[in-house]
């Protein structure tokens, strides 16, 4: 192989590179704002006069305009939203902390 080629290649492996870790950066960055947009939505339920502890799924999913699996996969990786140990499936809690968290603390 002569230089061109060596440099030709290099510069499509770091091209690929940096393409695949921007998209995994972009991914992480909105499974972040989804998740937010999941905890700010619960939050506004919760102070509702008639709020209920626990939301399932499939309200958390048509209140933030979400399908299910993602809600589910997003509640399930956030630290402030906890999965009922109780008798029925699909049921979310919040958890609220008095001191602020990290921009990428889901």
């Amino acid at each position: 192989m002569d230089e061109s080629t060596l440099t030709s290649v290099a510069i499509n492996i770091g091209c690929a590179l940096i393409g695949f870790f921007a998209n995994s950066l972009r991914l992480k960055v909105v499974d972040v704002w989804d998740a937010r947009k999941i905890y700010k939505w619960l939050v506004a339920e919760s102070v509702k006069p008639d709020a209920v502890s626990f939301r399932t799924t499939k309200a958390i999913s048509r209140g933030v305009c979400m399908s299910p699996e993602r809600v589910s996969d997003l509640c399930g990786r956030s630290k402030n939203i906890h999965l009922s140990t109780g008798k029925e499936d699909g049921l979310w809690t919040i958890t609220r902390h008095s001191s602020p968290r990290g921009f990428f603390d889901m």
